[in-house]
């Protein structure tokens, strides 16, 4: 995938978690905190559906991440070409709610959002690439959206809205294999249909 040109980003507080490395959290926040709320799934625990993760994944997790290995989610999932593409959900060692973007040749770390954090509609990873080095001939896109978004919109590259479906834990995957269908912006909207985050991508 490098050699193709992907590009792995978290688009989302860009300068708290890659200028700084800071850790994101969700859990642990003032307890009349509206956002707090809205990042949560009401059922106590990680939303998505159970994983089996390999030695090397369980090796990364307990060392570097710190995630507990059987808290691991899959909230969605696309694909790249000759890949899979998926968001992945656990709980720390504190408790607190964190996701990654993996491929099954690549495994990302986790962040956890924090309390500056928690304003963000959306957050969303995404991969792209092509035949040559700089190229963008296709793209997935996987993240998730707080409980107060009712409707999701990507604008591609030829100026198209697309609208984009949430899955049962508000996780949305997209994917394009041509140049005109790769997103250049994700929006999203409330119940009243105004729009609450406008998140450039790629």
């Amino acid at each position: 995938m490098k050699n193709a040109g992907l590009r792995r980003k978290l688009l989302w507080l860009a300068v708290v978690v890659v200028a700084s490395g800071s850790v994101l959290t969700i859990a642990g926040t003032a307890a009349n905190d509206p956002d707090a709320d809205r990042w949560a799934w009401g059922t106590g625990d990680v939303p998505g559906q159970a994983i089996t993760l390999d030695r090397a994944a369980l090796g990364s997790l307990e060392f570097s991440d710190a995630v507990t290995s059987a808290s691991v989610r899959e909230l969605v999932a696309t694909t790249t070409p000759g890949d899979r593409f998926a968001l992945l959900a656990a709980r720390d060692i504190n408790g607190k709610v964190c996701f990654s973007a993996v491929t099954t040749k690549v495994w990302g770390g986790f962040s956890c959002m924090n309390d500056l954090a928690e304003d963000k509609a959306f957050i969303h990873y995404s991969a792209s690439g092509g035949s040559s080095l700089g190229a963008t001939e296709w793209s997935s896109t996987v993240g998730v959206v707080r409980g107060d978004v009712r409707r999701l919109v990507g604008v591609t590259r030829s100026g198209v809205e697309t609208g984009i479906a949430l899955n049962q834990w508000r996780g949305f995957g997209y994917r394009s294999t041509s140049f005109a269908h790769v997103l250049t912006a994700l929006r999203a909207y409330d119940e009243d249909g105004s729009l609450i985050q406008e998140t450039p991508v790629g």
